[in-house]
């Protein structure tokens, strides 16, 4: 049986919950009032407060007023492009051997660039302040691989790299870190054997 997890007021979070909800209980359940209830249930805090008053509404219109409202706070393009850009900027430097960091931050920017393609305000990650505030998340070992290919990215195609580019680079090195065989965690545990 699949869970839903309960909606917190993320916007980041706001895409993947609506499709949840829709699927696992809108697609299920034909009554707008029952559907408002599992909502409710299924919201906490900010959001929770937000639909209270959707309660009062008759049984037909509540239901459709709570998503309208979750869909204008939370769901605004805008907004979430906003909380991905704070999220990248507000990233922790990465300390160098620190693998399992490395790979979250790579999964956070694949995610990135994922939304890029619906989120058009996104497309300010490709702005060159924007990547170079990305590169100073990088351990410094990673920072000097990083100009190295951004110098041919810009020789070869004269431009300078895009986000892609940067989601690639952190993939492979990501990749290449925590390589089941090779990396460093593995080799580490064949002399503990």
């Amino acid at each position: 049986t699949l869970t839903l997890t309960e909606f917190t007021g993320d916007p980041l979070e706001y895409c993947t919950f609506m499709r949840s909800f829709e699927s696992q209980v809108e697609a299920k359940i034909s009554a707008n009032d029952v559907r408002l209830q599992y909502l409710e249930q299924y919201l906490q805090g900010e959001p929770k407060e937000l639909i209270k008053g959707c309660l009062h509404l008759d049984r037909h219109s509540g239901y459709l007023e709570a998503k309208r409202l979750l869909k204008d706070k939370y769901g605004d393009p805008y907004r979430i492009s906003n909380a991905y850009i704070k999220k990248i900027n507000g990233w922790p430097f990465i300390r160098p051997g620190d693998e399992p960091a490395l790979d979250r931050f790579s999964t956070f920017l694949t995610q990135c660039r994922s939304a890029m393609s619906n989120l058009t305000f996104l497309s300010i990650l490709n702005h060159p302040h924007n990547l170079q505030n990305m590169v100073t998340k990088l351990p410094f070992p990673l920072q000097d691989r990083w100009r190295r290919e951004a110098n041919k990215t810009r020789v070869s195609r004269g431009a300078v790299p895009a986000f892609a580019d940067f989601v690639n680079f952190v993939n492979s090195e990501a990749g290449i870190a925590t390589d089941p065989v090779f990396s460093r965690e593995a080799l580490r545990r064949l002399d503990g054997s």
